[in-house]
């Protein structure tokens, strides 16, 4: 069984299961984020069922878009989600993302995209549903380790997307230099202007040092309360 968890005028649609992990706005933000990149052809590293390379798929047609997924279940979901969104240009592989160079026969892509989990491993507590924990926690994959086959599936000068927990962020500073990755672009994603930065998204050339850039933050919260107008567009628009 599955639950609708978004709805576009487009009629793109994204579902879930009902038990496992629970979708949030950090991978909708992160497809907002890599929609001013320009790209023939991207991979989701850990794609899920979706919430993050399919609205990429849908808001670029012209381009060619894969997905890896360890767990068939979200797999297959992704699958379900593009072919029930009327998207050509999807398409999921079940598989290790360590596999990933063999999987795609050696080509590159022009752009790696990852959601992936934010507790460093042997931090955080564990729940019950190793779905939730396989998605929260580095139990199959580390950041170093993404990092290192995202530097063998690129091609040089393309880029390299992520969503990550800030209070990592050093780490992945020193793991971009150690992999030669050079950050371009950071957007910090905080409640309000006070609010310390709880998530950020960054984008990384591979091999190639360009102008480094920093955005406005991504403000989930009014100072009137509510959402923000901009956390109001991207759900309006993502999820």
């Amino acid at each position: 069984m599955s639950a609708k968890i978004y709805s576009m005028k487009s009629e793109l649609t994204l579902q879930q299961g009902k038990t496992g992990y629970r979708y949030n706005i950090d991978s909708f933000a992160l497809a907002d984020f890599y929609n001013k990149f320009s790209a023939k052809r991207i991979i989701d590293l850990g794609a899920g069922a979706g919430a993050l390379s399919i609205p990429i798929a849908h808001a670029n047609p012209g381009i060619k878009v894969f997905g890896l997924e360890i767990t068939h279940e979200y797999s297959c979901q992704a699958s379900e989600n593009a072919k029930s969104s009327k998207i050509a240009n999807y398409h999921v592989v079940t598989g290790d993302i360590f596999n990933a160079p063999n999987i795609f026969a050696n080509q590159k892509f022009d752009a790696v995209v990852s959601n992936p989990p934010y507790t460093k491993r042997g931090a955080g507590r564990l729940c019950a549903d190793p779905r939730k924990n396989v998605a929260r926690h580095e139990i199959k994959i580390t950041l170093a380790e993404l990092l290192e086959v995202s530097a063998k599936l690129l091609n040089e000068g393309r880029a390299f997307f992520i969503s990550m927990a800030y209070n990592r962020r050093d780490e992945f500073l020193k793991l971009l230099a150690q992999n030669d990755f050079h950050e371009t672009r950071l957007r910090k994603i905080m409640a309000l202007p006070a609010s310390p930065p709880k998530v950020f998204l960054s984008e990384a050339t591979f091999k190639i040092t360009k102008p480094f850039h920093e955005e406005a933050p991504l403000l989930l919260r009014s100072p009137e309360g509510g959402d923000s107008q901009e956390a109001k567009r991207i759900a309006t628009q993502y999820a």
